[in-house]
């Protein structure tokens, strides 16, 4: 399902910066690995996954990411799942530092956004957001569509009676803050429920080595 924002109306944009800089997310390790998917693609699916509102079955997305169910890209996959989240919710995510978004870096990365919405979209249903909440959704959703096709995006804009096309540039630069949000209010859904979102995945325990291979336990490096 298609969701296109007609009239998209924000707070006063707010500029999150960190102050420590040795905690800014910069996956160099990820984007520079040899992906069965590209790196920007593969960001777009975790970062869409990482705003469900309900836990998502790893199985579900790493089948968009690579047939393999166990061994090195698994490992890479997850931890960067749980960086990725960690750096969304406090604010240290900024998209121009993890792809080049003056190339097709980010045609690849909201293609991938969009091949994990389907199933994470069904989470978003269950919920009742603020109106500003399913502003900021339907923003980043639209901004998706336009950049991977534009035409037929805006096409079915106008048949819906919309003539004013969104300013992608406006929400490139407004995506950090949109993501942000987004994943607090997501966040607080799934403490709601009572889920652990730090650590999703039942096999991997608080004392377990961590996913990410930095040889740490997990409740010392992603799961903190």
């Amino acid at each position: 399902m298609i969701v296109l924002a007609a009239c998209v109306t924000f707070y006063p944009p707010v500029i999150y910066e960190t102050m420590n800089l040795f905690m800014t997310y910069h996956p160099e390790h990820f984007m520079n690995s040899d992906l069965p998917v590209s790196a920007a693609y593969a960001e777009g699916v975790l970062l869409a996954v990482n705003l469900a509102c309900q836990p998502i079955e790893k199985s579900q997305w790493q089948s968009l990411l690579t047939e393999e169910e166990t061994g090195e890209f698994d490992a890479l996959f997850v931890g960067q799942f749980q960086k990725q989240y960690q750096a969304m919710l406090s604010g240290d995510y900024h998209l121009d530092s993890v792809i080049d978004v003056r190339t097709g870096q980010l045609e690849e990365w909201a293609g991938g956004f969009l091949s994990a919405w389907s199933f994470v979209e069904p989470t978003w249903q269950e919920v009742i957001p603020d109106d500003g909440t399913q502003r900021l959704l339907q923003a980043i959703i639209t901004l998706c569509f336009l950049i991977t096709d534009r035409e037929a995006t805006i096409e079915q804009m106008k048949a819906a009676g919309i003539d004013d096309v969104p300013d992608t540039d406006w929400f490139i630069g407004n995506i950090d803050m949109m993501i942000h949000e987004l994943v607090q209010f997501a966040d607080s859904q799934l403490l709601g429920q009572g889920a652990q979102r730090v650590n999703p995945y039942k096999s991997v325990g608080r004392n377990d080595l961590c996913p990410c291979q930095s040889g740490k336990k997990f409740k010392n490096c992603c799961g903190q």
